[in-house]
């Protein structure tokens, strides 16, 4: 089972997916907050694994043909689940790449979990501040002491 009840409205993975998460989001708390700190402790660990994971991660690409033509997908088969944590944990913290300017850590204080910012669906300015609606008005209810609005 990879799911064990909720945390925040998040779901917990048991077992070691439990695990791993707890390893990663360790990594991704101290690179969020200390990323001089993250690169002295965790730089040469990094490159092993780095290569770990690119030794271990077979690309397969996929050519499907669409009505308005060809697209081509990369996609990457690891042999393990921490194989492929890694490789994810790596994505987030390419600072070239397209996740790690959207990562974003809800300021809820007994929320705090990472998350890809996303854009507004009618426009303006991506929420990097809470990671959902509810968690951003309860934050600021709670600044204001007002009665609580409703989610919509």
């Amino acid at each position: 089972e990879l799911r064990q009840g909720l945390d925040n409205g998040h779901a917990v993975p048991s077992g070691d997916l439990a695990e791993l998460r707890g390893e990663i989001r360790d990594q991704l708390d101290l690179a969020a907050t200390k990323p001089k700190e993250f690169m002295l402790r965790y730089g040469a660990i990094n490159g092993q694994i780095i290569t770990s994971v690119l030794s271990s991660a077979k690309p397969i690409n996929v050519l499907e043909i669409r009505a308005r033509g060809l697209k081509l997908i990369a996609r990457q088969e690891f042999p393990d689940l921490k194989s492929a944590m890694n490789y994810g944990l790596l994505l987030l913290l390419d600072i070239f790449g397209p996740f790690a300017n959207v990562l974003s850590r809800c300021k809820l204080p007994r929320c705090s979990c990472f998350y890809l910012a996303r854009k507004h669906p009618k426009g303006g300015r991506a929420n990097k501040t809470y990671c959902s609606v509810a968690h951003r008005n309860e934050a600021h209810d709670s600044k204001l002491n007002r009665t609580p609005r409703k989610a919509k």
